[in-house]
């Protein structure tokens, strides 16, 4: 009986690797293809992580059982080794200290969603911004270059500007807020770029298509830094437009299962065009980034997980600062409206990425809650600079 027992045990243990297997070779590579070819490659790269851990727990189960079944499994890993260290960085004891290495240039990004506190979905009317939460945590890292998404100046006219607070405040004499003009009116509402160093040149890049049109457009900047210059960026590609209701529909789906399953197949839908959006968006991102004769450093809200299309575009043949210091799933996003989407832990939208001569001494990110997106932070130096 307990030969039988193994027998089965085995025969499911190897029917269940070899599925698991295929699936994460196909997440490991299908999400490079064009995202408007392979539509459904996208949500491959959102399920990498688990496949991942999935795995390593059939390798495991084979160690007790029969060792030498374990083999496949770790030439899996070996082979998708370079994926796994972008998607799932394994570095014990990995910590971050307050105080900037000597050399080096402290960069923090920021997605701040107009200010709006984590357990608010929108600012009441006449409901004043205050911008203090924020500025500590700024005050906390005390970085060099500060990149923001979603940046608004709309408590302006209350006597609260935030551009001024962050000059004078803060000590960011520099910086570059153009506004994105997607709304009429005197408030100004986009990406932002502060900086401590003098900032050169700067400007910003519109898409050349009506389609994105009511996108946050991407800024760069050209800061003088140890006598050199270095080209900073700052975009957000766009958002999958998830509105409460939708996340009330999903939340409903014990009570309500056809109203849920309708929801669900609206958030699929949103979330499979969205993927051919950012594929767009990043190629042509792709070629900016390349025309700059400067070292260069991405500050993005990329709506995207690490081996994804978008990310592996913008990532180019440069470095991703969470992957070469940084540990574990590194999650930047919590969802204030979903109670599921608030509990996964893999969502690292929100990147720092650099040029290969750039090089990161530590990160970490900002404390969770403040906004729906963590701030993350990092010391980077170019080595020809020391």
């Amino acid at each position: 009986m307990f030969r039988v027992l193994r027998r089965i045990s085995v025969s499911f243990l190897v029917l269940s690797n070899s599925a698991v297997g295929l699936a994460y070779v196909c997440a490991c590579w299908l999400p490079r293809m064009d995202p408007s070819e392979w539509r459904h490659a996208g949500f491959l790269s959102l399920l990498l992580p688990y496949l991942a851990v999935i795995l390593l727990v059939h390798g495991l189960l084979w160690l007790i059982v029969r060792p030498w079944g374990a083999l496949p499994t770790l030439i899996l890993f070996l082979s998708t080794l370079e994926t796994l260290r972008q998607v799932i960085p394994l570095r014990p004891g990995a910590s971050f200290s307050a105080e900037k290495p000597a050399g080096s240039l402290r960069v923090m990004t920021w997605n701040l969603r107009s200010f709006t506190p984590f357990e608010k979905d929108f600012l009441a009317d006449g409901e004043v911004i205050r911008h203090g939460f924020i500025f500590d945590e700024v005050a906390r890292f005390q970085p060099d270059v500060v990149c923001f998404q979603e940046f608004t100046d709309a408590a302006k006219a209350a006597g609260h500007d935030p551009v001024e607070q962050l000059r004078r405040t803060l000590g960011y004499r520099y910086h570059f807020f153009p506004g994105d003009d997607l709304f009429k009116g005197p408030v100004l509402n986009g990406t932002a770029i502060f900086s401590r160093h003098r900032i050169l040149r700067a400007g910003q890049v519109r898409y050349p298509t009506d389609r994105f049109w009511d996108n946050e457009h991407t800024l760069w900047a050209d800061i003088l830094w140890q006598g050199d210059t270095v080209r900073v960026h700052v975009m957000h590609l766009q958002s999958y437009r998830f509105l409460p209701r939708d996340y009330r529909m999903l939340g409903r789906m014990e009570e309500d299962s056809q109203g849920g399953a309708r929801g669900l197949l609206l958030m699929y839908r949103k979330l499979r065009r969205t993927f051919v959006d950012h594929g767009e968006q990043s190629r042509w991102l792709r070629g900016i980034l390349d025309s700059s004769r400067h070292p260069a450093i991405l500050c993005a809200d990329l709506n995207n997980v690490p081996g994804s299309y978008a990310y592996r575009t913008m990532l180019g043949g440069g470095r991703d600062a969470f992957a070469e210091r940084g540990s574990g799933f590194g999650r930047t996003y919590i969802s204030p409206q979903s109670r599921w989407m608030g509990l996964l832990p893999t969502l690292r939208i929100d990147h720092i990425l650099t040029d290969a001569s750039i090089e990161t001494v530590q990160v970490t990110r900002g404390r969770p809650r403040l906004s729906d997106h963590c701030a993350v932070v990092a010391d980077l130096r170019i080595p020809e600079n020391e």
